[in-house]
């Protein structure tokens, strides 16, 4: 039908709302704080839900529009770290990666900090964003390395009582 729905802004790196839709996320804060925040059915506190998910719901529950952009214009650094979700910061890389090879930009068109350049050499030398990521990466390989290792020392072992 057109309509987008669930949460559209998600790991978007700037908004703007209308001054009725901030009256209206304002007036629901104001009102009812309880409608930001979750707890799980298993969890011992409760969680603020991200203003991300609450704007274009709260705009869509008083009626208005919610529109995306089709070409971003604006970019997560490179290097930028989350506060809150820093599991997904190399995945905030590869996204804003997306979006640059969909309007046809590269990392050296857009205006870098030399700490930002370093980020992007680095990720093209080693194919990876975050340090965490290549931790991960050798902490993979040397966990395939040590299985590999057990299934060679399981098949001496069958080879071992065979001969016996």
């Amino acid at each position: 039908d057109g309509v987008m729905r669930g949460t559209s802004l998600w790991g978007a790196y700037a908004y703007m709302v209308s001054e009725k839709a901030l009256d209206e996320i304002l007036a629901k804060l104001q009102n009812d704080i309880g409608a930001v925040m979750w707890k799980g059915k298993r969890m011992k506190t409760y969680r603020i839900k991200p203003i991300d998910k609450q704007m274009p719901r709260t705009a869509r529950d008083a009626g208005m529009d919610v529109r995306v952009g089709n070409n971003p214009v604006f970019f997560r650094a490179p290097m930028l770290t989350s506060k809150i979700h820093t599991k997904f910061d190399a995945e905030f890389c590869k996204s804003t990666q997306v979006q640059l090879d969909f309007i046809g930009v590269k990392w050296e068109d857009l205006w870098l900090t030399e700490e930002e350049k370093e980020t992007v050499e680095k990720y093209r030398a080693t194919g990876k964003w975050t340090d965490d990521e290549n931790r991960d990466a050798g902490k993979r390989d040397e966990r395939e390395e040590e299985e590999k290792d057990e299934i060679l020392r399981s098949k001496i072992e069958v080879e071992k009582k065979v001969v016996k």
